[in-house]
């Protein structure tokens, strides 16, 4: 039966529900520029009516739950589009270190070759006496010298670049384990019937990291917990009923080497590269490089700590988007460039080796052909030569005073083209039906490069490389923030839309409060009639 008490029962229920509303107002105001804060709103609901004669009679209302407002779609398009981000940015920053090491500029290897031609075009001019030769061979050291620091410093930045994967793969492993623990506190709150919307804010937090690093897809079951699945490759990184370590964590190919019997393979295990694991498997075994992102069970890491013999089979994570992704993909561009610049370095000391010695028949080689397959590393000036530039021969062996054909010659190579590919025995190949050494011409190949093009071919691929990497990372930039100002227009606080909500909230808490006075009056007018 409806009377004076169940009503000051529906103002009470009026007044806690307000000012609910009213500290959850006041919280969002106070977490504004929290990082990872989500607007946080209360859910009030009708309270169950009774029956009194023929009427529903209604009992106040109630707070069914304080949520965080979210847009679960949004959320994972913007970790989508974090990926494409981090794979520009991380690119980027590899590639624009790598346009310094291959500059074209006046004190560059472009620069250096054309010293060298127009050394050796000088000493044809003059070659009489040791003053052109001298130069050639002061052109010539500038050259390997040139290349000997370009190729260190590619090494140095590729090494980098190794070193920058695994430090990221040890932070996307240890976020995993964050978000890990963060899953099993939620899970335990909602068993307590508590809402865990702090914890869920902080696990967004890492989530939001995490796809920076890795392409993610990220599930949720009815007990809020995350399942977290590389979306490149479907590996699931982190289970809903993950109960101790993942079940999958992320290691590094630090190196690998195969002798044609064995590979020798050092693995930053878990990204961790301090303490790096040396395994041996047979020859042919894995087709990896350095700087390779491999997943490895956690189960079988455990049994090869139990005695060292069990090695763990190794999967290759193929990446495609992600720092880990654009890092990985800078480093195998790498690769490519010094597998260029080693080109250069071969076709250059071969070619003009063969000139000077007519193909190994006679004289003495510029370039020290101890070892003949050349790479921009190792490539020196011969020693006996540096001992003593007389060696450089100008002309035809026994020829005449004032012969400078073959350094003519050698001076026009950068006009020459020669095979595109030198792999193998091409570039040999073709000297041996090409070059004349009688009347010291060499042929171009119709379908080749001049060595001048080898080298404006690296630095065309660089900077192509280096400007794709920026532009993609200018669009993804625009896009993201795009996405953010969205997703703050959401889960974002406004400070005018909480200050109408606390008046509001506060109108309606002291209308409860004028309820309940005026029950009092009433309820004090009914005793004094006793």
């Amino acid at each position: 039966m409806p009377g004076i008490f169940s009503t000051y029962n529906t103002a009470i229920k009026g007044l806690q529900a307000n000012s609910l509303a009213t500290k959850t107002a006041s919280n969002n105001i106070a977490n504004a520029e929290s990082q990872g804060y989500t607007r946080q709103r209360v859910i009030l609901q009708e309270s169950m009516p009774y029956s009194f004669s023929k009427f529903q009679v209604g009992t106040g209302v109630d707070v069914t739950n304080i949520e965080r407002v979210r847009d679960k779609y949004l959320d994972a398009q913007i970790w989508h589009e974090y990926a494409c981000y981090g794979s520009y940015t991380s690119a980027q920053y590899v590639m624009e270190q790598a346009e310094i090491i291959f500059n074209a500029d006046e004190t560059g290897l472009n620069n250096a070759l054309t010293e060298m031609w127009t050394a050796w075009s000088d000493l044809a001019e003059s070659p009489e006496g040791t003053n052109g030769r001298t130069i050639v061979l002061q052109a010539t050291e500038t050259f390997t010298g040139m290349l000997n620091q370009m190729a260190s410093q590619t090494q140095t930045l590729k090494s980098d670049t190794t070193d920058l994967i695994a430090s990221k793969t040890k932070e996307a492993n240890d976020l995993i384990s964050d978000i890990k623990a963060l899953n099993d506190q939620i899970y335990k709150m909602n068993l307590k019937g508590l809402e865990p919307n702090s914890l869920e804010d902080q696990r967004g937090v890492l989530l939001d990291k995490l796809s920076a690093l890795v392409n993610i897809n990220v599930d949720y079951n009815e007990d809020s917990k995350v399942m977290i699945t590389d979306a490149d490759t479907g590996e699931v990184l982190l289970a809903h009923d993950t109960a101790g370590e993942p079940d999958l964590k992320m290691s590094v190919i630090g190196n690998i080497t195969d002798d044609g019997t064995d590979q020798n393979i050092t693995v930053y295990r878990d990204g961790d590269t301090s303490s790096p694991v040396e395994i041996t498997v047979p020859s042919g075994t894995y087709d990896f490089s350095t700087g390779d992102v491999v997943y490895i069970e956690t189960q079988e890491w455990a049994e090869y700590d139990a005695d060292n013999t069990d090695i763990p089979p190794l999967t290759k994570a193929e990446l495609k988007e992600g720092e880990l992704a654009g890092n990985m993909e800078a480093l195998a561009k790498l690769e490519g460039y010094a597998s260029q610049l080693d080109d250069l370095a071969f076709a250059v000391a071969t070619t003009v080796n063969y000139i000077l010695t007519d193909g190994g028949t006679n004289g003495t080689p510029i370039f020290d052909d101890t070892n003949p397959d050349y790479t921009a590393a190792n490539i020196k000036v011969n020693p006996d030569v540096q001992d003593d530039v007389t060696l450089i021969e100008a002309g035809a062996f026994g020829g005449l005073p004032g012969d400078g054909a073959r350094a003519l010659l050698i001076s026009k190579l950068n006009e020459i083209s020669l095979p595109a590919d030198v792999s193998g025995t091409n570039l040999e190949d073709y000297l041996d039906n090409y070059y004349n050494e009688t009347e010291f011409t060499l042929e171009s190949d119709p379908s080749g490069r001049t060595l001048g093009g080898f080298y404006a071919d690296i630095v065309a691929t660089v900077g192509s490389d280096t400007q794709r990497a920026s532009n993609g990372v200018s669009t993804q930039a625009a896009l993201v923030a795009a996405l953010e100002e969205r997703e703050e227009s959401i889960s974002g606080v406004s400070i005018d839309e909480e200050t109408v909500n606390l008046i509001k909230y506060s109108d309606l808490y002291a209308a409860n409060s004028k309820v309940i006075s005026t029950l009092t009056e009433m309820l004090d007018a009914v005793l004094n009639m006793v």
